[in-house]
């Protein structure tokens, strides 16, 4: 009898170890299993990475008034956004750019500025590329400092231009494309529109003393996810 019960015993004892192994093993194979689905599920979310950095640069065209040529430049941003859903952000940008005032030949100058503008940011992750490319548009709004530095040919017919700040509005759109979850690289257009910039002196060409600062931009850069 105390044979059979030790039996008995030994053969419980026996079918419940395998039994923990089983579920231990069964355990550790699925749990790997699983973080890869979620981490394949959830890696290209761009949601999942809300503060944004980015620099980006490129071309610059100015849209001058009819007698004026169009005069190419540069220029160069900075942009911190933060997605307040996966298709809604909020931004801010600064930077600087410039270009040349010239007529038929004749430089007059160049001209300088430093803009600062809140973007407003809708974009539309693509889902069958995993979010990897986003395309979006944006609105930005607020200010420019501008500078006007005079060439020695308007040095020597008196123009003359104070350093002001204009307001500054600029819609844009671009596409995005994340090499992994924390860097994505881009391409991006925008238009901007800004006040006459006044200038005074016998020399002035465009019309009524006022220099037309709208202008193209297109250019790409790279951005950093936190």
């Amino acid at each position: 009898m105390k044979k059979l019960t030790l039996v008995l015993i030994s053969g419980f004892i026996t079918t419940s170890v395998g039994f923990g192994q089983q579920v231990v093993s069964q355990t550790k194979e699925t749990t790997p299993t699983s973080t890869r689905e979620t981490t394949t599920t959830t890696t290209m979310y761009e949601y999942d990475h809300p503060l944004q950095i980015s620099v980006q640069g490129g071309g610059l065209w100015a849209q001058r008034d009819d007698r004026l040529s169009n005069e190419t430049g540069w220029e160069v941003t900075g942009r911190i956004s933060y997605d307040l859903t996966p298709n809604f952000a909020l931004g801010v940008e600064g930077g600087g750019l410039m270009f040349v005032d010239k007529s038929d030949g004749t430089r007059f100058g160049r001209l300088y500025g430093v803009p600062a503008m809140v973007d407003v940011i809708f974009k539309l992750p693509l889902g069958f590329t995993g979010n990897r490319l986003v395309p979006y548009v944006f609105g930005a709004g607020g200010a420019v400092w501008w500078n006007y530095s005079k060439s020695g040919y308007s040095d020597t017919t008196g123009v003359s231009a104070k350093d002001r700040w204009h307001w500054a509005v600029k819609p844009g759109a671009g596409l995005e494309y994340y090499l992994n979850p924390h860097l994505a690289v881009f391409v991006e257009g925008s238009y901007l529109f800004s006040e006459r910039f006044d200038l005074k002196g016998a020399a002035v060409s465009p019309p009524n003393g006022k220099l037309k600062l709208d202008s193209m931009y297109g250019g790409g850069g790279i951005k950093i996810a936190f």
